[in-house]
């Protein structure tokens, strides 16, 4: 072994790498073996010394074990920082930032609990550890927690925004779907909802629901880049639409409403058993509002929505 090498060398005088290099080479190998000459010769360079190259992982996993028992979540965050500050580290190395990620709280007798938390791509300290806070505060611990792990179980490209020299818009959109993540975390996963636009002339199946952040940020995004007011586009729409059309009654004249522009004829809705068929007007009412009107092919007229 080395120790017995090391006894050998020194009792025969040989005190430093010097006396090593002073023996003769050949001696030296048949005593003590080339692999020990073939070292000496890579600490000084003389043969190459392939090393093999470290290949990052594909996940960050990290796990702490608590010095003591906790029983409550808020004792939990100053350890959880910990591991985010490490896992944002591990996603500017790889020039990512987490869509999901794993966090496990691991006690004694009982299997863990995880939480799975989904994100838009991001590698931002606070908003991780916010997130998780709010995930956190609602969650009934079902034993005391001896260990604490994180994983990032998604990930996708997100460039550096380091050193811009104009803040741009970006930075609203980034800061809305933060929010929103942070409010889904508090209020649950099906709690809040944006408004997605559907390819349908019909008004009240022009929009949806969405529970996907993403889409809030991409419609901010394409309204600014338009710079346009929607009063100046062309075909004008409501602002206000009501859950069902209100039938009038009457004729626009006898309802004391003025009729301002139209119409604008909708037919749609052939193929789904919903066709509809309707000369579309602006109004202004007795109040100086502007109101959305219709007539349909029976001749009735309908009111469908109100002009901010």
């Amino acid at each position: 072994g080395a120790d017995q090498v090391m006894d050998t060398l020194w009792g025969i005088g040989v005190r430093t790498l010097g006396d090593v290099l002073a023996l003769p080479r050949d001696g030296f190998a048949r005593r003590f073996g080339a692999n020990l000459l073939d070292q000496i010769d890579r600490a000084r360079g003389s043969l190459p010394d392939a090393r093999t190259l470290f290949v990052a992982p594909e996940r960050y996993h990290g796990q702490l074990e608590l010095p003591a028992p906790v029983h409550e979540t808020e004792a939990l965050l100053f350890a959880v920082r910990r591991l985010v500050v490490e896992l944002a580290g591990f996603l500017h190395g790889r020039g990512v930032g987490v869509t999901r990620m794993r966090f496990d709280l691991v006690h004694e007798d009982v299997p863990p609990t995880s939480i799975v938390i989904g994100l838009t791509a991001t590698r931002q300290i606070e908003h991780m550890q916010n997130v998780l806070r709010e995930r956190l505060a609602q969650l009934q611990l079902p034993d005391r927690v001896e260990a604490i792990r994180l994983v990032s179980e998604e990930t996708a490209p997100l460039a550096g925004k380091e050193g811009e020299l104009f803040q741009g818009s970006g930075k609203d959109v980034e800061a809305g779907t933060q929010l929103i993540e942070r409010l889904r975390a508090r209020l649950g996963e099906g709690a809040v909802h944006a408004l997605t636009l559907h390819a349908d002339h019909r008004p009240e199946r022009a929009q949806a629901t969405s529970q996907s952040a993403q889409v809030k940020a991409q419609a901010s995004v394409a309204a600014k880049a338009t710079g346009k007011d929607p009063r100046s586009s062309s075909p004008v729409r409501p602002l206000w639409l009501f859950a069902e059309p209100r039938l009038l009654g009457a004729e626009p004249a006898s309802a004391e409403l003025k009729l301002l522009s139209g119409p604008e004829r909708i037919e749609s809705g052939w193929w789904d058993d919903h066709e509809v068929g309707r000369d579309y007007f602006i109004g202004r009412d007795a109040q100086g509002a502007e109101v959305w009107l219709y007539r349909d092919r029976g001749g009735q007229w309908f009111m469908q929505g109100v002009f901010a």
